[in-house]
């Protein structure tokens, strides 16, 4: 059931060529995208009844930055009854499975870690439809497939040609049947979706997380688009751009942040024990008109089993360490780069971990350990082998953002001797000693996965060299919870 501001939010869609909806953590934001998707398709819908045959197929397109964005919103769309929604990957990712003999190098696409088909989506993604009965070229598509299977040979010319009209006319069909194609925003732009769709409506999720450029794409790359949605959060993560000139140059300011004054706010969230949510709330979203609210049905969760000998149950607990950082190199998909890591905090981490399990009413599945740094990630995992715990998450913040987890320990990882403190830290001092973790957009993210139990673990002298920081834990020892 919506509540007062989704349900205004989406009649603003369905009557305005261009909106903008702010969606705080755990405000609902997915939902309302699904829902828009079902309102639209009813739109559509009458539009369809005087296209004539040749015409391109009328639908909308679901957009966003990755991967995993879109997923989100596909694996409920497929839920939904008289509804066909289309999940389109980019190249690589078909290729990879179904690998073109003597075109396509396998080995260069595993090496750079193209990403695979989520398979609760793969009944309505493109590359595997093409190859189901009711597409009348599976026959034959499935014919080349089990013959590179069964013995790998390159193929000639003449049936490297044959094979892919055999794919391109299978794809036409099922984009033909489509009522909203999924795709990332790059790929919106492919030629055979160029030629085929003819979208009335864009929505592009996760719009604070696209490089202008990369949001561009979809809107521009469609004449009759009539109707846009983006969606997001420009106080979550912002564009991941490794140019630092083009950063500076203004790459980092996403077309969702330039019209950010103008989004409506989704004010009600589910997922935060109310001491969770209370700094971030106060932190990044007090400048609006609005505040964001926790919704009621929150208040009826379990307590918190996270505490120490004074106060048995704390939803929110900061533990302070002095570790030593060291620099690792670690493999990530972008090629190899220099990380950092704590052993001092992998081992607290991993033992809380343990007794959280321990105590019983909590599932390895359901927390998390978050870090700044892939190497860090790296070192948990393997700490987490070692004691036999294989379904605990332990990645980086900018993986995790949609994520939620009922527990989730922060380790935070940067440490130095006193002796190399200032008085009066300089912004330059803080970028070089605390890195990645004094970026508010990524500390927001950190602190609002958790549903009921939020750990950070790090070292409180340093940290409070941030003025962020300095306010959070000083709010933390006013609650108790240090």
């Amino acid at each position: 059931q919506l509540n007062i501001m989704q349900t205004t939010v989406i009649k603003q869609s369905l009557t305005s060529a261009f909106t903008v909806i702010q969606g705080p953590p755990g405000t609902g934001k997915t939902v309302v995208g699904i829902h828009l998707v079902k309102w639209f398709h009813e739109v559509i819908k009458t539009l369809r009844e005087n296209l004539q045959a040749d015409a391109k197929h009328i639908c909308s397109l679901y957009c966003g930055p990755s991967n995993k964005s879109v997923d989100v919103v596909a694996e409920h769309l497929v839920k939904i009854e008289d509804l066909k929604p289309l999940r389109v990957y980019g190249q690589q990712t078909e290729e990879e499975e179904f690998p073109i003999p003597g075109e396509t190098d396998v080995i260069f696409l595993r090496s750079k870690k193209v990403p695979r088909v989520n398979l609760t989506i793969k009944s309505i993604t493109l590359h595997y439809k093409i190859r189901e009965d009711t597409n009348p070229y599976a026959q034959q598509i499935r014919k080349y497939d089990d013959g590179q299977t069964e013995e790998v040979k390159d193929l000639t010319l003449e049936e490297i040609i044959e094979y892919k009209k055999l794919i391109k006319d299978a794809k036409v069909i099922e984009l033909k049947k489509s009522d909203v194609v999924i795709t990332t925003c790059s790929t919106a732009a492919t030629v055979i979706l160029l030629k085929n769709l003819d979208p009335r409506v864009c929505l592009v999720d996760e719009c604070a997380m696209c490089t202008e450029p990369e949001c561009l794409i979809p809107l521009t790359s469609y004449k009759d688009i009539a109707q846009v949605v983006l969606l997001g959060d420009h106080k979550q993560l912002r564009p991941f751009v490794l140019n630092r000139t083009a950063a500076k140059l203004g790459m980092e300011k996403s077309m969702f942040e330039r019209y950010a004054k103008r989004a409506i706010m989704l004010d009600t969230q589910y997922r935060m024990h109310p001491d969770i949510c209370e700094f971030p709330a106060k932190q990044f979203y007090s400048e609006t008109n609005k505040t964001l609210k926790t919704a009621k049905e929150v208040f009826g969760r379990p307590n918190s089993i996270l505490g120490y000998a004074h106060k048995p149950s704390c939803p929110t607990l900061f533990g302070h360490v002095v570790g030593k950082e060291v620099t690792l190199v670690v493999s990530t998909e972008e090629g190899s780069e220099n990380s950092k890591a704590n052993k001092a905090e992998v081992e607290q981490v991993v033992r809380l971990v343990s007794e959280l399990i321990k105590k019983g009413s909590i599932a390895e599945k359901d927390i998390a350990i978050l870090t700044p740094y892939n190497a860090q990630a790296n070192e948990i995992q393997k700490a987490l082998e070692k004691e036999h715990i294989k379904k605990v998450t332990a990645t980086t913040i900018t993986k995790s953002q949609g994520s939620e987890w009922r527990y989730v320990l922060l380790s935070t990882v940067r440490s130095c001797s006193l002796d190399e403190f200032k008085a009066n830290p300089s912004r330059g001092w803080q970028i070089s000693r605390l890195g990645f973790i004094i970026d508010e957009n990524q500390v927001n993210v950190a602190l609002t996965r958790a549903k009921e139990g939020l750990c950070i673990i790090g070292n409180q002298d340093l940290l409070m060299c941030s003025d962020l920081w300095k306010e959070l834990i000083e709010s933390y020892h006013e609650k108790d919870c240090l």
